[in-house]
């Protein structure tokens, strides 16, 4: 099953993540699938494109074509059509902040006007037209200035008032009606609080009557090639639903034509891909392959939902901690499925209460986790416990940062009183010795290395960052090691290299977020993958320079030719204060 990340349809603000499906089917062996699914039609369609969905006939067809300059976003049913379909209920609506819009009408026979009529909606939720012009066959329009009246505040919803006035005899097959001026009714914006427009309903105009389907009736239906491909070829379906559920954006379904052509698979990568709705009328939500025991074609199970099964046998399930569920099953005499509500992941592990395992989650339902178990293995009455084996490693990780966070308070509290003055020092020294003092990181914490000891700091350093990182991290950290290990101040370039790397992840994040305003989701993170390997060498980098400074803290400093030592680092600033 394969299904498209969208948004909700009625949402006039928030678009599609996925404006089409693109996805990989791979098996292992080949076999044929029966492919059916769920389709929306797409809302932003003309008004003419959905009249010929809905069946409504056109006018090479003895009905109206219909059009319109825009309508009510996200809104099938406010399209043009619906102003002369003899409905009250329904009503051909502006967007909200652009009432002046014009309605086109063409019939296959002329029409005779001696006057324009027009049921408006008047319910205090719809600005009113007061001055349209109408024109027919593309010649020079005609105006015509409505009679004022009130906007219906406190009506009911959908209330309707006629204008009606006369005009000049028109004929013509083709009208256009525009909406020249308005009275206006304004709502404040629920989001920034500013004033809008709100949009002229009309529900009917004294044009001929083109009756609209029923609701219920079944859409057209047709064999067409053009809404999924497998494998680079087309798939035939059936798309199947209500005039209804079309206009109102709910779903449809999607079935192979009859009869049934199975799509065979090959044991390779093959790709399934739907085509745009603003191609084909149709958003394709959902795309399921069925195949059955041995190969071949499965069932259609939205038109044939699966047998239940055999009646489960009586449970009781308990949350016994954060990540344990406990599952008590009595009476069985068949094999049954523990299903675990939860994503899927290896990390879960099932076990009967004598300890036995049951194995391997299986994926259920694209995406729970699920054992079979047999009653002839663990008996009629069973006891499952269900854990999450990878928290064991996160409460390992959580008790040794505690540890480490105990060790940090005792180096602040003792870590001082190891640090022991001279016979005769003052007091003065003594503070001095625990008064923190400014390093600048140009300078090094002690003599280079031995060329020895550099190689092993180096070797160890680079397998580090290679066990967590890969090779060019490592080779990074190998470099950088080197240098700080072998040249008196190269630990400024291993210092340089952490901020630096962790500085320009951070910029590298904020400048791409700022450029593209990426959804924050659960996918957020996957936007910036390259900037992991980034902060992972940082870290990696500031771990190094903790070990190359303790390894230069202890080495011994060179002695000059009066045989007194040659202090220059940090570890001596002290002395130097002295």
């Amino acid at each position: 099953m394969f299904t498209r990340r969208a948004a909700n349809p009625g949402d006039v603000i928030a678009s599609d993540e996925e404006p089409t499906m693109r996805r990989i089917v791979s098996g292992p062996v080949p076999r044929a699938f029966t492919p059916f699914g769920r389709v929306r039609m797409t809302a932003s369609l003309p008004d003419e494109r959905i009249d010929q969905i809905i069946g409504l006939p056109d006018a090479a067809q003895g009905g109206v074509t219909a059009t319109s300059s825009a309508r009510l976003p996200a809104d099938p049913g406010s399209r043009a059509s619906t102003a002369v379909d003899g409905d009250l209920s329904t009503a051909y609506q502006t967007p909200v902040n652009g009432p002046l819009q014009w309605m086109q009408f063409a019939y296959p026979q002329p029409v005779t006007l001696n006057e324009l009529a027009l049921a408006v909606i008047a319910d205090g939720k719809h600005s009113i037209p007061t001055e349209v012009s109408i024109s027919a066959d593309g010649a020079a329009p005609v105006k015509a200035i409505l009679p004022r009246t009130a906007l219906g505040s406190g009506a009911a919803r959908g209330a309707t008032k006629k204008l009606t006035v006369p005009i000049t005899p028109i004929t013509g097959s083709t009208f256009r009606i525009t909406i020249d001026a308005v009275h206006q009714a304004t709502s404040t914006d629920w989001f920034g609080g500013a004033q809008t427009v709100l949009p002229v309903g009309i529900a009917e105009i004294n044009l001929p009557v083109v009756v609209a389907p029923e609701p219920g009736a079944a859409l057209p239906t047709s064999c067409r090639n053009d809404l999924l491909t497998i494998g680079g070829q087309p798939v035939p379906q059936l798309v199947v639903g209500t005039v209804d559920a079309a206009l109102s954006s709910s779903s449809l379904t999607i079935q192979s034509c009859a009869p049934l052509q199975a799509v065979a698979l090959p044991a390779a990568e093959s790709l399934l891909q739907t085509s745009p709705g603003a191609t084909t009328g149709f958003d394709v939500d959902m795309v399921i392959l069925s195949s059955a025991p041995g190969g071949g074609a499965g069932v259609d199970t939205l038109q044939s939902p699966p047998d239940p099964g055999p009646t489960p046998p009586d449970s009781t399930s308990e949350r016994k901690g954060r990540n344990t569920y406990e599952v008590q099953t009595t009476s069985a005499t068949k094999p049954y499925w523990v299903v675990l509500g939860q994503s899927y992941g290896p990390g879960w592990a099932a076990t009967t209460s004598d300890g036995k395992d049951l194995g391997p989650p299986t994926l259920i339902n694209g995406y729970a986790n699920g054992w079979r178990v047999d009653p002839a293995q663990v008996g009629e009455d069973a006891t499952v416990r269900i854990t999450w084996t990878p928290q064991r490693l996160v409460w390992a990780g959580l008790a040794l940062s505690a540890l480490g966070v105990l060790l940090c308070l005792g180096l602040l509290i003792f870590g001082g009183r190891r640090n022991k003055t001279n016979a005769g020092d003052s007091p003065d020294v003594e503070a001095l010795e625990m008064t923190p003092t400014y390093a600048s990181p140009l300078q090094a914490d002690g003599p280079a290395l031995s060329p020895k000891i550099a190689a092993v700091a180096t070797l160890c350093a680079g397998l580090l960052a290679l066990f967590v990182a890969g090779v060019w991290v490592a080779l990074v950290v190998v470099a950088l090691t080197l240098v700080a290990a072998l040249i008196p101040r190269g630990q400024f370039f291993l210092r340089l290299a952490t901020v630096g790397s962790l500085g320009a992840a951070f910029a590298y994040i904020l400048l791409k977020q700022g450029l593209n305003n990426y959804r924050l989701d659960f996918d957020w993170a996957k936007w910036f993958e390259t900037t992991h390997s980034w902060g992972i060498l940082a870290i990696v980098l500031l771990a190094v320079d903790v070990a190359v400074d303790g390894l230069r803290s202890t080495a011994q400093a060179p002695v000059d030719a009066s045989g007194a030592e040659n202090r220059h680092y940090v570890s001596d600033l002290r002395s130097k204060e002295e």
